[in-house]
């Protein structure tokens, strides 16, 4: 069943009560071999990389 767009933040809240949301990163498909400096930008960001 299609949802409608922009519910990912709501959906993971209703699913996961309790749970904490950090900030999330989209790749679009095509964009995937060129996200490494994006990926390691938002790891460092979130503080999950120094």
């Amino acid at each position: 069943m299609a949802r409608p767009a922009g519910t990912t933040d709501r959906d993971y809240i209703v699913s996961c009560p309790g749970a904490t949301l950090g900030e999330g990163l989209a790749v679009r498909g095509e964009q995937v071999t060129e996200a490494g400096p994006g990926i390691d930008a938002w790891l460092r960001h979130t503080g999950l990389r120094r």
